[in-house]
């Protein structure tokens, strides 16, 4: 005997693969489940014109009673006001196509821009192009070049001093 087949479809974590919600007037489709959190996980998705999208969804189910929802809410709806306001400011934000709340489900939502590459699968692509250009004077160990490396952490400095100025991250 199966006992999970006597629990509602939503507790089983695959339950979202090829659904479809609308977020901000458009159709998303779930498609392939990208990571996962504490609160909900991030899919791949596709609209119903077939443009690629992420889409972040927040399990509410799964929250301490003792959380104000309304308070949730409000804090969901400022991050992602803040998100979009700093997507003005510089480039290394995504783009966030819209936010909903679906109440049948207890599910919330982001849709926005979805990246080609994690930072993970660019550095391996990096070190198996200079691997392949340099053949065997690169170290196993050194996966990009200097300037590539450098690349990178410009740019990571500079998200960082973008979430400084903005008050989403601290100096503590």
């Amino acid at each position: 005997l199966d006992y999970r087949s006597f629990y509602p479809l939503y507790h089983r974590k695959i339950w979202l693969i090829n659904q479809t919600f609308r977020i901000k007037n458009q159709f998303y489709t779930l498609r392939e489940r990208r990571g996962t959190g504490s609160f909900g996980s991030v899919w791949a998705s596709t609209t119903l014109d077939g443009r690629r999208a992420a889409v972040k969804v927040f399990n509410l189910r799964k929250l301490r009673r003792n959380i104000n929802r309304l308070a949730l809410i409000n804090s969901f709806k400022a991050e992602v006001e803040m998100t979009s306001s700093m997507r003005n400011v510089t480039n290394h934000v995504v783009n966030i196509y819209g936010f909903d709340f679906d109440g049948r489900t207890k599910l919330a939502f982001i849709a926005m821009e979805l990246g080609d590459q994690t930072l993970q699968d660019r550095v391996k692509e990096l070190h198996r192009m200079h691997s392949q250009y340099i053949g065997s004077r690169m170290g196993d160990d050194d996966y990009i070049s200097a300037r590539e490396r450098k690349n990178i952490w410009i740019q990571l400095v500079n998200i960082i001093s973008e979430l400084y100025q903005h008050n989403v991250v601290s100096d503590e």
